[in-house]
């Protein structure tokens, strides 16, 4: 095991201590082990580690803890926020500190699937964001093996929600081809996005003028029987708009009002502009989402 990775057990007092006073976890000189180490003997400093620095993290023993963090190892640093699962608040002023550039994939995956939890999963989504904005060469399958992982290693039962704040954080960053990519893997995994991550997808499409795109997304939805929502009718009507298929958006308009879904103001806006631009009767009916 190299030298950071061991830094942890001579920079903290004994386990036994943490377990008995946690917040009296103090830092000592940090100094390395021998280099014979037995692999065992490296697995059981790694875990005494972890359970030492996430014991000062959960009292917020910063000053102690600052000197170390930026040299945590890899692996060590996976197995503090491991530890730091039943506080999730806790982790964003961790990982901060750290240094987000000391991230490695497994412990930014690890972070962001704890962090989706809380509610609502804002750090989480930050924490994604900031990933796509530096680590661009990583692939959105990459990033989303490795949240797979990362929930089989926390044995989560809940519903992926981090996968949905994967294809939110593309969509936000105006990067739609991976949004896209995102939505087919967990297609593919048999996880429905939510409609909330949908609409973000959809609205940038319609920002970047991809029209056909955002029909075919939306054709997909329609079979992956995704609920729709006032903002994905409102968002297929401009689409509609911008393709100059006013009769068509018209109906769209009846469709969505015979499910019983108001039309808000910007549908009213959509809908005062239809008329001026277009009066006519509405005769066909509308079969979703076919039209094109």
């Amino acid at each position: 095991m190299t030298r950071d990775g061991t830094l942890g057990r001579r920079c903290f007092a004994s386990v036994a201590v943490a377990r008995r006073s946690p917040c009296n976890v103090l830092p000592a000189a940090a100094s390395s082990f021998s280099s014979t180490s037995t692999p065992r003997q490296a697995a059981d400093s790694l875990e005494l580690d972890a359970d030492a620095i996430a014991a000062s993290v959960r009292c917020c023993r910063w000053p102690a803890l600052d000197p170390l963090l930026p040299r945590l190892s890899h692996p060590l640093l996976s197995a503090v926020l491991l530890r730091l699962r039943p506080s999730p608040d806790l982790i964003p002023r961790f990982l901060h500190r750290v240094g987000f550039h000391r991230l490695d994939l497994r412990s930014l995956s690890t972070a962001a699937a704890i962090l989706s939890s809380l509610r609502p999963p804002n750090p989480a989504l930050q924490l994604l964001k900031q990933a796509i904005s530096v680590r661009r060469s990583d692939l959105p399958k990459h990033l989303f093996d490795a949240l797979v992982e990362a929930r089989q290693e926390l044995e989560l039962s809940d519903p992926p929600v981090v996968f949905d704040l994967l294809l939110k954080a593309y969509a936000d960053a105006g990067e739609p081809e991976s949004a896209l990519e995102v939505f087919y893997l967990m297609k593919d995994a048999n996880f429905a996005p939510r409609i909330e991550s949908c609409n973000a997808l959809l609205s940038v499409l319609l920002k970047l003028d991809q029209k056909d795109r955002a029909w075919v997304l939306y054709a997909e939805m329609f079979r992956m029987r995704i609920p729709s929502t006032v903002v994905t009718f409102n968002i297929m009507i401009n689409v509609l708009c911008k393709e100059g298929k006013l009769k068509k958006a018209k109906a769209f308009m009846q469709y969505m009002e015979s499910f019983g879904v108001r039309p808000t103001v910007c549908h009213g806006l959509s809908w005062f502009c239809l008329n001026r631009a277009a009066p006519m009767r509405i005769t066909a009916k509308v079969s979703l989402p076919e039209i094109s």
